[in-house]
């Protein structure tokens, strides 16, 4: 399993948020390797960038199982814990593995035009499948950069697991997404 923590360089520098060392040091803490992977896409609509980076790295590693990490979240499962967990589930697609919240989608103001189940909202940590990854990168292609995380919950034929419980946690951070500070862990 390749670990990838997806960032961006805001405002023009050639440096990640501050809180994203935090989440850094906590993956070495939990014992995983991680490549960094900065979005080339600051210049697309708020909502598409992580799509638009997932997308990228998705096309890069090819076929291998990757776990796609945002700079804003505190894992809370070792790295040999979530590759047995991974492995007792053998789910051929994506499992949500750190996520904000799980929405009713029949009672929240989170509707989904193709499901009628639950939505998960938060992509802090997802672990996506090799052998899933042409299937998904198509699907991707076909649809128009979105939320990546309704994108999952909500698209078409995508297979999603969602975890009863969260593994990890989020950082309080500043958010370009709803332009405000985002509640979360305080470091």
């Amino acid at each position: 399993m390749r670990t990838i923590v997806t960032t961006y360089h805001p405002d023009g520098t050639n440096e990640p948020p501050p809180h994203t060392k935090h989440c850094l040091e906590r993956l070495t803490e939990m014992g995983y390797d991680y490549t960094i992977e900065v979005s080339r896409h600051n210049d697309a609509k708020i909502c598409a960038i992580a799509f638009l980076n997932a997308l990228d790295i998705l096309e890069k590693y090819k076929g291998e199982d990757l776990l796609l990490i945002e700079d804003d979240c505190l894992m809370d499962i070792k790295k040999e814990d979530l590759e047995e967990l991974i492995k007792f589930h053998q789910f051929p697609g994506i499992v949500r593995v750190v996520y904000a919240k799980i929405h009713n989608t029949g009672t929240s103001r989170w509707r989904t035009r193709f499901r009628t189940n639950l939505l998960c909202t938060g992509s802090q940590a997802i672990w996506i499948a090799g052998a899933y990854h042409e299937e998904l990168i198509e699907k991707m292609k076909e649809a128009e950069p979105q939320h990546f995380d309704c994108f999952q919950s909500g698209y078409p034929g995508v297979r999603e697991l969602q975890l009863t419980k969260s593994l990890g946690r989020q950082l309080q951070h500043y958010s370009r997404i709803i332009g405000r500070t985002r509640r979360g862990v305080r470091i």
